[in-house]
């Protein structure tokens, strides 16, 4: 029910944006633009929360499928190229050599490791590197993220994974972008479901 005047919402200042409705002056253009970006914010977060109450019905279960996770990786790295080439980011492969076949709901599984990937990329300077990694020991698979960024204070990491969570950096000079503290808590909620763990 919000997603939908939302949208509506963030189209009408696009069309603004693209001056189908005349020409904007300078201050307008930059009252649109920030406008719409609180907007994808909050796309953001319905979109979260939709993620949630899906974990929540256990006859997803029924969804689950087998799938080669270095086979999504690659296709997540190619959906969000734009994204990391914006920061002029480099992110490296170092997948597992042979097929990685894993049994889950995969559009979920998708979900967390876009969001560990958006946040290196959010949290990485300009010109940063990041990697993610595919391994296998004693049949439990692992999927790194690894990045150059500002790092977690060591204080603030029994925090991580938590609902509602933001995490304070204290940092002189860094100013963390904004997000709903629910990113992460879906991370664990899927990775859980699926008999896995995370940690960092």
């Amino acid at each position: 029910n919000l997603r939908s005047p939302v949208s509506a919402i963030s189209m009408h200042l696009q069309n603004l944006l693209n001056g189908y409705g005349g020409e904007l002056n300078p201050t307008q253009m930059e009252w649109v633009q920030r406008s719409l970006k609180r907007c994808e914010e909050l796309i953001s977060f319905l979109r979260d929360l939709e993620n949630l109450s899906i974990l929540d019905k256990a006859e997803l279960q029924n969804e689950s499928k087998i799938f080669n996770i270095n086979d999504l990786i690659k296709e997540i790295v190619d959906e969000n190229h734009d994204l990391v080439s914006s920061k002029n980011q480099t992110v490296k492969l170092e997948l597992y050599p042979k097929p990685l076949l894993v049994k889950g709901i995969k559009r979920l599984i998708k979900e967390a490791i876009v969001n560990y990937l958006t946040n290196a990329v959010k949290y990485t300077p300009e010109g940063g590197n990041i990697t993610i990694r595919t391994s296998l020991k004693l049949g439990k698979l692992r999927v790194e993220v690894e990045d150059t960024g500002v790092g977690i204070p060591p204080t603030e990491i029994p925090k991580l994974f938590k609902e509602f969570v933001r995490i304070n950096y204290n940092i002189p000079g860094f100013t963390p972008p904004p997000g709903s503290g629910l990113g992460l808590f879906i991370v664990r909620q899927v990775v859980e479901s699926h008999g896995g763990k995370v940690f960092v």
